[in-house]
Order: structure tokens, then C-alpha cells, then sequence
């Protein structure tokens, strides 16, 4: 005679940034069979659970990463204005040097 086996458990909670909910727990009835599947769809949804906070984890570091990039390409467009500048400011520089020697021949 088989008796009857125990609810299910509950749900396992979310990960960083919220992980999917875990599933309900399976109803009574008998035997061993039952209690293997129920082991074995818990063991699914830690499966998923564990994915999708890696995911999470990879889609968090891309993001990093490209904020990276952009702060990089703004420190080289900082660097490129400030040459334009400094070469601006020389040709100024020469030309009041030339115009000097002009005026005060």
C-alpha cells in the first residue's frame, strides 16, 4: 500500500535584479515516484534560476563595458579639442610675432 506523499515546496526567490519566482509544490498522492518528479522539477527551476541570474551577470557586465568605451571615446575627443587649441593658440602666437617684426622695422 502506498501512502500518501506531502505537499511540495515553495518557490525559491529572485536574484540580482529579480530572478523568476519559484513554482508551487505538487499535490499529495502516493508513492515514490512522485516525490522523484517533484525532486527533479526543483531541481529545473534551480537550473533556471541559476541561468537567468548569469545572464543578468553577463548583460550587467556588457553594459559596464560599454560605458567604458564611451567614457574613453569622450576623454579622446577632450584630448583631440584640446590639440586643436594649443595648435590654434601657437598660430596666433606666430602670427602676432610676425606682424611685430613688421611694425618695428
Amino acid at each position: 500500500m502506498n501512502g500518501g506523499g506531502g505537499g511540495g515546496g515553495g518557490g525559491g526567490g529572485g536574484g540580482g535584479g529579480g530572478g523568476g519566482g519559484g513554482g508551487g509544490g505538487g499535490g499529495g498522492g502516493g508513492g515514490e515516484e512522485e516525490e522523484e518528479e517533484e525532486e527533479e522539477e526543483e531541481e529545473e527551476e534551480e537550473e533556471e534560476e541559476e541561468e537567468e541570474e548569469e545572464e543578468e551577470e553577463e548583460e550587467e557586465e556588457e553594459e559596464e563595458e560599454e560605458e567604458e568605451e564611451e567614457e574613453e571615446e569622450e576623454e579622446e575627443e577632450e584630448e583631440e579639442e584640446e590639440e586643436e587649441e594649443e595648435e590654434e593658440e601657437e598660430e596666433e602666437e606666430e602670427e602676432e610675432e610676425e606682424e611685430e617684426v613688421h611694425c618695428c622695422v
